[in-house]
């Protein structure tokens, strides 16, 4: 069985009963002057994945989590901390109608935590 996966950008697909890497390196055909062609080159594995994939077999397909953004990270920073918009209107609410500025500067400290972290870019 096999996993398509993909390394340093590139489609590779590794075999699941060694756990090697077979990087996608298909042989040429060649046609000879009385019109018989045959394989050169390529790599061994990858044509007995070819070969395994022309019986009918499917490939794994790995699941790839694209890398998140600073802005998304920084996004679930600031719900973890309890900076969530709930919160902050609250903390202004408290702030400007209430006078007490306790939860502002409170949510504030952490947002500026969670900056420091997670700068933009």
């Amino acid at each position: 069985m096999y996993r398509t996966e993909i390394f340093f950008g590139e489609k590779m697909i590794r075999r699941l009963a060694d756990n090697v890497i077979i990087p996608v390196d298909p042989p040429k055909e060649i046609i000879d002057e009385n019109g018989d062609s045959y394989f050169v080159g390529g790599n061994v594995d990858y044509v007995e994945y070819l070969n395994w994939i022309n019986s009918g077999n499917t490939p794994e397909e790995i699941n790839i989590t694209p890398t998140p953004t600073a802005s998304e990270l920084r996004k679930q920073a600031y719900d973890i901390a309890g900076c969530d918009a709930n919160s902050l209107i609250v903390a202004l609410w408290e702030l400007v109608v209430e006078d007490r500025p306790e939860s502002a500067n409170a949510l504030q400290a952490k947002r500026l935590e969670v900056k420091d972290l997670y700068p933009k870019n």
